[in-house]
């Protein structure tokens, strides 16, 4: 049966929608793996975990440790990759290669400074890594060059959230709901951490956004399911514990379904 809420925040940050497929080495010895998607005469610009690096032709020794680069030789142009938000890349990708992402992000800024997507993955990866005021730095710094971009303001809730200044991360999540209120990851943030200040209406509420947003997410309906249970309201729990079951079978999270199921028979249902 479930005892606790299912409470985990998302990071935001941009990622390649593929592997990457070439490996690059630089003449001073450093190996970079990614996807090259657009070359000229001078440079050859590469996707590295969602962001685009340029390297210019004579930095570069070897390309798949077999091509020399001619830098007096024109090359072919390619169509850039198509690049998608992946809410839980930082968990699952840039995680284990941080140096990697560093040096991707870093190398993006310097091409590019106005790159905002660039500054909010250094947030990620800073925030990652401990360096909180650095990644609340970076977080800043994206939210200020594209006002319409809500993914800095939800790390920063995000951040603000695990020191425990939940008026703040409050405020941060709003603010990124102000710009995108579909984001899906910001309203179950900011729904969890109502739900740790036991504002259990305003919880709901955001929970339920959730499900509006994506009806087979099954956390929110178990999330709901143990506020509802908390309060005594059990006909209205085991309706969405029935939902969460359903949903975490849905996905294959066999022991979070039994749990809900387990629920509902314990409460004769």
């Amino acid at each position: 049966m479930f005892k606790t809420l299912f409470m985990t925040c998302f990071f935001l940050v941009f990622i390649a929608a593929i592997i990457p497929a070439e490996t690059i080495k630089l003449k001073n010895g450093q190996i970079v793996e990614g996807k090259i998607i657009e070359r000229t005469d001078k440079y050859l610009k590469v996707d590295l975990y969602g962001a685009s690096v340029v390297y210019y032709l004579e930095e570069i020794d070897k390309i798949d440790e077999s091509q020399t680069v001619d830098s007096e030789k024109p090359a072919k142009s390619l169509t850039p990759t198509d690049i998608e938000s992946q809410n839980e890349m930082i968990i699952n990708s840039a995680a284990a290669n941080l140096d990697k992402a560093t040096f991707a992000f870093n190398k993006a800024i310097s091409a590019d400074p106005d790159n905002a997507v660039a500054y909010n993955n250094m947030g990620v990866i800073s925030a990652k890594a401990g360096n909180f005021q650095e990644a609340l730095n970076y977080y800043k710094k994206a939210a200020e060059m594209k006002s319409d971009y809500a993914d800095p303001y939800n790390n920063m809730g995000a951040l603000y959230c695990s020191l425990g200044n939940n008026e703040v991360a409050i405020d941060s999540y709003s603010k990124a709901l102000a710009i995108d209120s579909n984001n899906k990851p910001t309203n179950y943030n900011l729904a969890n951490l109502y739900a740790f200040k036991k504002d259990n209406e305003n919880a709901i509420f955001y929970y339920q956004k959730v499900i509006e947003i994506d009806p087979d997410f099954a956390k929110a309906y178990a999330n709901i399911g143990i506020i509802l249970d908390s309060l005594g309201r059990k006909e209205e729990a085991k309706e969405y514990f029935t939902k969460a079951a359903e949903k975490f079978r849905l996905h294959n999270d066999l022991e979070n379904a039994v749990k809900a199921e387990n629920w509902l028979s314990l409460n004769g249902h």
